[in-house]
């Protein structure tokens, strides 16, 4: 069985807007009345930024499977292009439970108001890992058929942003509690793209199967 390995022609594709991603950073401490002081986290909202970035990809060579579609591409990254990825959160609504083991008895959050959010993202580009485009489009032939391919960038754009924000008054199991507004700077977060598209066209022959004369007494037929 003859084959003739083939590939395909770049793409160049438009990647999909960030993942959603968070931050959070710690409250003030205080004394509920426990004897003990705890915190809270405060919580950005589920954000990305919007913004896309322009990938071109090449494909590495394969044979035809059995059946011919069934085969496909090792997918490499040949550009990316930089973008801004510069963006704010709003805050979620309420704190996460109090970080205390007496408090933990009763479980208690803080109504959250966020006063500001600093700017966060920075111009920066992506990298793929190990991807493989599908399986060929059977609507196609071995000679001339595309490849389908989906996945996501690897993460990038490691990123913090300012924060400032007040908890209101909350009853927990010692006694109603407020705690002094809070700034600092959140944890760190980053995003992925989702990737998505088709291969150019390309193909090869089917592979040729080579025919071996039997032996028919003493006469060789095919």
């Amino acid at each position: 069985m003859e084959h003739h390995s083939h590939t395909h022609p770049n793409v160049t594709v438009i990647s999909g807007t960030p993942s959603q991603h968070t931050h959070s950073m710690y409250g003030a401490y205080t004394n509920c009345g426990s004897g003990y002081n705890h915190r809270h986290l405060g919580y950005l909202a589920s954000g990305g930024g919007s913004h896309t970035h322009s990938l071109t990809l090449s494909f590495g060579a394969a044979d035809l499977g059995s059946p011919w579609y069934n085969h496909t591409h090792p997918i490499t990254l040949v550009s990316c292009t930089s973008v801004d990825g510069s963006h704010t959160h709003g805050f979620q609504s309420t704190s996460g439970y109090g970080e205390c083991t007496y408090c933990a008895g009763e479980p208690h959050r803080h109504t959250l108001t966020g006063t500001s959010t600093g700017a966060g993202g920075t111009t920066h580009m992506h990298t793929i890992g190990t991807v493989n485009t599908g399986t060929a489009d059977p609507s196609g032939t071995p000679e001339n058929h595309y490849h389908p391919f989906s996945f996501s960038s690897a993460v990038a754009d490691s990123h913090t942003h300012s924060m400032t924000f007040a908890l209101a008054s909350a009853t927990c199991l010692w006694a109603a509690h407020t705690h002094a507004s809070a700034s600092g700077t959140s944890n760190s977060a980053n995003h992925s793209h989702a990737v998505s598209g088709n291969s150019g066209y390309g193909g090869e022959p089917l592979p040729v199967i080579a025919k071996k004369p039997i032996m028919n007494g003493l006469v060789y037929v095919e």
